[in-house]
């Protein structure tokens, strides 16, 4: 990236006139006596014709700052080799980051969130044809609330990395939280995994959102994305 940086704060517009789309009003729920029912992990749905996106390395380090990014231009995102035949564009797609539609952008968006960013970013296919109104999700929440003496965690000692096979949120941490401040959030401890508070999840999965699956907390694991793909298993697919 070169030259003066512009700093982008993007609110998706939600009104119905200004944008096309309807007016959202988020409902955020309480949690309930479970908070490993109450939190979801999001993924690509891995559908066939659904291409996953290539890293973009010029923004790949910056998504690791936990504050927000002073972006010039929108990102562009090519197609992970290989790619289908015929690519479908849904409304997430993962790079592994999150890469939403505008329709995804103001569900996210009408909810307020703090330290959520959506920057505008478009895909470009292998014939070179580009698709706008797409947001990179760069989420600079993050929460230490691994319950550790309830999670399964394997920490490589050579290389000092740390893999949570299965894992477990403290409750008595979040609920010392206001809900509204961890309703998307990272963890400290494992920040690739994006994790949505069903208040969200619920917004999502009643818009017809495709390209996306969302697991509990509880049922997650570590590749239940990949198994779940293989094995045709039917976990809040949309």
């Amino acid at each position: 990236m070169n030259g003066n940086k512009v700093r982008i704060k993007v609110k998706p517009k939600k009104d119905a006139e200004d944008s096309g789309v309807l007016k959202i009003k988020p409902k955020i729920c309480s949690n309930t006596s479970n908070i490993n029912l109450d939190y979801y992990i999001i993924s690509s749905d891995f559908s066939p014709s659904l291409p996953l996106l290539e890293e973009n390395f010029d923004v790949f380090d910056l998504l690791k700052q936990k504050s927000e990014l002073n972006i010039e231009s929108k990102i562009v995102f090519n197609l992970a080799k290989p790619s289908p035949m015929n690519p479908t564009f849904g409304d997430y797609h993962s790079s592994p980051s999150s890469v939403v539609s505008q329709k995804l952008a103001d569900i996210i968006s009408s909810f307020n969130i703090d330290n959520i960013q959506l920057l505008p970013s478009v895909i470009v296919d292998d014939d070179g044809a580009t698709y706008e109104s797409y947001y990179l999700v760069h989420i600079y929440n993050y929460i230490d609330c691994l319950d550790r003496t309830r999670s399964i965690i394997e920490i490589d000692n050579s290389t000092k990395s740390v893999a949570i096979k299965k894992m477990r949120l403290s409750s008595m941490t979040l609920n010392k939280i206001d809900l509204k401040k961890r309703l998307i959030f990272k963890l400290e401890e494992i920040p690739h995994l994006k994790i949505y508070h069903k208040s969200v999840v619920d917004a999502i999965t009643s818009s017809e959102i495709t390209g996306l699956k969302f697991y509990t907390v509880k049922d997650w694991y570590d590749g239940i994305q990949f198994d779940s793909f293989i094995k045709n298993k039917t976990i809040h697919t949309f």
